[in-house]
């Protein structure tokens, strides 16, 4: 693989690949704006996959492996989390996978916690080490994002701290329209029907190759779950609120854990 080369076009937008931050800072002193590009491939057709966190892509990254060996009219690319829709060339191919809301809150919660251990290791922060001695579990987490006191104020720090508990899955698709219509991905794979789903995917692709899927627990970065406490009711409905794009109109629920409306008394927000 090898980077686009830098262009500029008339919409002033700067696309980089491998660029350090110094000639960043020199691009965005002229006015253009700085865009993080997907990588490309010298030879056969470019099929991106937009890696949204905590939805299986270290498995899709183990069948992409698979195909790239086999095969090579078609180059499947596995990007980081930071490639979004907007930064893969137009006219490239691309899919993606999504998650339950609910399954990918407790499965990133978790993921810090045991801080990626045992795939990684990756120190806490200060910042984290506050989180985790307040929150012990995600339900604990979900319960407070709307309470209207202190810990629902630090619930919502957390949702800024804690990349793939506070970020949504349609982050990926910013500034990017109607992309059903516009720019139609080639499949959408499930976590939870994920082994027919990338059967279907291969099928569309015309790939006609037998993939596997990891068994092993480690590689394929799964939480053990043994000894966490279940997801509440209350953590079951404050999850996809918490993910909406309209949260700026949500409730917050009040210290004797009633609801208040956008139109109740606001003066404890302060």
């Amino acid at each position: 693989m090898i980077p686009p080369k830098q262009c500029l076009n008339l919409t002033k937008q700067a696309w980089t690949c491998g660029v350090n931050d110094i000639g960043k800072r020199l691009l965005r002193r002229f006015g253009l704006q700085v865009v993080r590009c997907a990588p490309v491939t010298l030879s056969g057709r470019a099929v991106h996959y937009l890696h949204i966190g905590k939805t299986a892509g270290k498995q899709i990254g183990h069948v992409i492996e698979q195909i790239n060996r086999a095969q090579s009219d078609i180059r499947m690319i596995k990007n980081g989390h930071g490639v979004t829709l907007r930064s893969v060339l137009p006219g490239d191919a691309y899919f993606f996978s999504l998650r339950d809301p609910v399954g990918r809150f407790r499965s990133g919660f978790y993921s810090r916690k045991r801080m990626g251990r045992p795939r990684l290791n990756n120190p806490w922060s200060p910042s984290e080490g506050r989180i985790f001695a307040e929150f012990e579990h995600a339900s604990d987490l979900a319960e407070a994002l709307f309470c209207n006191d202190v810990r629902g104020r630090a619930a919502m720090a957390v949702m800024l701290t804690i990349g793939h508990v506070g970020n949504s899955q349609v982050d990926w698709f910013k500034k990017a329209g109607d992309i059903f219509s516009l720019r139609p991905p080639i499949w959408i794979i499930r976590q939870k029907h994920l082994e027919a789903d990338v059967a279907t995917l291969l099928r569309r692709l015309g790939i006609g190759q037998t993939v596997t899927l990891t068994d092993d627990p480690v590689q394929a970065h799964v939480n053990d779950y043994s000894g966490t406490r279940p997801m509440s009711e209350l953590a079951l409905e404050d999850i996809p609120l918490a993910f909406s794009r309209y949260a700026v109109l949500r409730p917050l629920r009040g210290m004797d854990g009633r609801t208040a409306g956008l139109h109740g008394d606001l003066s404890s927000w302060r």
